[in-house]
């Protein structure tokens, strides 16, 4: 066919790289049609556009492949997305009014943090550049690779699909913002038929509202997660791995016999490996020294955990199991066996990096996932990574090859959990990577996060925490979650963790005491069941972000198809206020809502109009208390 020249609307976004020292951008260079992508011949070069679409939203990604019989001339600075975003504001000068509302959002990164996910703006004046990176290897250790460039009620979602070291830049020209993003300091050469991708790039532009953009992305993850609105994410209870599976089936046992609704078994790390050391929770260093051999540690679980798989199938459980794939201990008996497999860490035996591109470590790792999977009756892989694999990657590329240890990596992870999907097509995939550092666009396709940070690990973690990482994270993703403190205490702590997903961990670890009333945690998690639909609704931020304990903190959930929600306030520590009043979003203005509490409180009629206005009344007279409600829409008399 003949080439024709692609009109930069059909790309719907630019792109550009250096080849052999010469700038090409995306729309400069003529293209053919082939099987739904865009191919372009540069050389002995093939470039191929895959384009997808998300909701309102549209997704880009490149791949580069050296047809030719000899290494390709070098490819560097790579931005898979390198355009102008036009504002409606000028830029004429750095103080001009007219183009102050032009912002960039962005989100505080996963760093074990109270204020993590939290969205910071940047107001793009003339001359304004921003500049953001991954951290060590993982997409969302310092810093989301989500991005909001607002103007009023319209703008830009942008987000980054790469699992390792990508960049962003953000950088106020004369008739809009111009960003680029990629992979951080590509620069190599494609041996003979090798073919790599890059990172995708998700755009979607937004005409109603900053809130209602937002949640047009969250219902574009969904889709791309081939979930909808309204669906739940598992509610777990969690057991640590190196708790004896005897102490795991009476647990079981208590919480069926107790009414406590939960829907998975957790089961973390401390429960593989061959050592007769005691492993009593995740601060003891015993289940790291046992990272990378998946064997189920028969001392404490003399059947392999058979008869916690069954004791789960037998009540209705979903089971969920903890690995660590990537990551490997220098004891381990892979790493003595295949010393090729990994990229070791000079002094440091608890970070050796499997080499997941290794045609033959992958075929071990995929081989033993799905056995563990099939003969455990395994419903959520939950995935964690435990290191910064970027020092490893940089210290063993080869000459002239800067970044293709990193891109084969990350390619062979996506390729790793689409072969399990494929595999078990109702299998979820949890995404952790010490909490929530590998958050980014192709992870979001593909799996959850069920723990979003860990600030939750410690027995006493403040309930504020919980609290902060919801309200900044659930304004990018529809479905995460964390866990309860170790203990039950109120329902201020409990609401705190109130998310699409929930870990109850009031029976963690063996030798701590059970809750001393299990039928108020069944009656706490009574409440959550019913709510926890909503949770992937619609999200609206109505208190804002503010982490300080001096503010109220909470969060409304809208369903559009039920016209129906749910809102949360939470009065903190040091605030001094005890009553606000709150406005609502996404409700009919002409429509009347009947509003219940969950604290005993009497039920009221509102008109829409109201709400959206003046606010929905709370008062809260005591500190640490929270507030719960649920509003509907009422049926017309007529």
């Amino acid at each position: 066919r003949q080439g024709i020249r692609l009109k930069i609307e059909r790309m719907m976004f630019d792109f550009s790289f250096l080849y052999g020292g010469v700038r090409y951008c995306g729309h400069q260079l003529l293209w053919t049609e082939a099987d739904g992508d865009l191919v372009c011949r540069l050389h002995s070069l093939n470039i191929t556009l895959r384009r997808a679409r998300y909701g309102e939203g549209e997704e880009q990604c490149l791949w580069f492949e050296n047809t030719g019989e000899e290494d390709s001339l070098p490819l560097e600075d790579i931005c898979d997305a390198d355009f102008l975003l036009p504002c409606p504001k000028t830029a004429e000068s750095p103080h001009s009014s007219a183009q102050s509302c032009t912002a960039l959002f962005r989100a505080k990164g996963s760093d074990w943090s109270r204020l993590e996910f939290t969205p910071f703006s940047h107001p793009m004046k003339a001359g304004a550049a921003f500049r953001y990176a991954g951290a060590g290897g993982r997409s969302s250790q310092s810093v989301l690779p989500f991005f909001d460039l607002n103007d009023g009620d319209q703008g830009h979602i942008l987000a980054i699909g790469w699992t390792g070291q990508w960049f962003a830049e953000f950088v106020r020209e004369e008739k809009g913002v111009r960003m680029r993003s990629g992979i951080e300091n590509l620069c190599f050469r494609l041996r003979p038929h090798e073919r790599v991708r890059t990172s995708s790039v998700f755009v979607l532009p937004y005409r109603r509202g900053q809130n209602e953009g937002h949640n047009a992305f969250r219902r574009a993850v969904l889709a791309a997660l081939g979930g909808k609105a309204g669906d739940t994410a598992p509610l777990s209870v969690s057991f640590w791995g190196g708790d004896a599976s005897a102490y795991m089936c009476k647990a079981i046992k208590k919480i069926v016999g107790a009414g406590i609704g939960a829907d998975h078994v957790w089961i973390d790390a401390g429960w593989h490996g061959g050592s007769d050391a005691a492993c009593k929770d995740e601060f003891t260093d015993e289940w790291s020294r046992q990272t990378g051999d998946w064997r189920v540690n028969t001392a404490i679980h003399p059947d392999g955990l058979q008869c916690v798989s069954e004791a789960a199938r037998r009540n209705g459980f979903g089971l969920s199991l903890w690995f660590e794939p990537e990551r490997a201990h220098s004891c381990v008996p892979a790493v003595a066996r295949h010393p090729a497999w990994f990229l070791r860490t000079e002094g440091d035996d608890f970070r050796n990096l499997l080499r997941l591109d290794d045609p033959q470590a992958f075929a071990s790792v995929f081989g033993m996932l799905c056995e563990r999977i099939k003969e455990m009756g395994i419903t959520c892989y939950r995935q964690d990574f435990n290191m910064d694999p970027l020092p490893l990657w940089d210290q063993y590329d080869e000459p002239g090859r800067k970044g293709i240890l990193q891109i084969r990596h990350v390619t062979a992870l996506y390729d790793l959990w689409d072969r399990l999907k494929q595999t078990f097509p109702a299998l979820v995939i949890d995404n952790c990577a010490s909490g929530g550092r590998r958050l980014d666009w192709e992870t979001a396709k593909r799996s959850i996060p069920l723990w979003r940070s860990d600030f939750q690990c410690p027995f006493d973690a403040p309930a504020e925490g919980a609290q902060i990482h919801g309200t900044g994270l659930s304004w990018w993703l529809p479905v995460s979650g964390t866990g309860t403190k170790a203990e039950l205490t109120d329902l201020y702590d409990f609401r705190s963790a109130y998310a699409s997903a929930l870990n109850l961990r009031f029976f963690t670890y063996e030798g701590r005491p059970w809750p001393p009333d299990l039928k108020a945690a069944a009656a706490y998690v009574s409440e959550y069941l019913q709510i926890r639909s909503f949770f992937t609704e619609d999200y609206y931020p109505v208190f804002g972000f503010e982490g300080s304990d001096r503010v109220w903190g909470g969060w409304q959930y809208h369903s559009r198809e039920k016209d129906a929600g749910i809102v949360c306030a939470f009065r903190r520590q040091d605030c001094p206020y005890d009553s606000a009043a709150v406005p609502l979003s996404g409700i009919e203005g002409g429509s009347r809502y009947a509003v219940h509490s969950f604290d005993g409180l009497p039920s009221a009629e509102y008109q829409g109009k109201a709400l959206l206005t003046k606010g929905l009344k709370i008062a809260i007279p005591e500190r640490k208390t929270s507030r719960l409600f649920l509003y509907e829409k009422l049926k017309d008399k007529n």
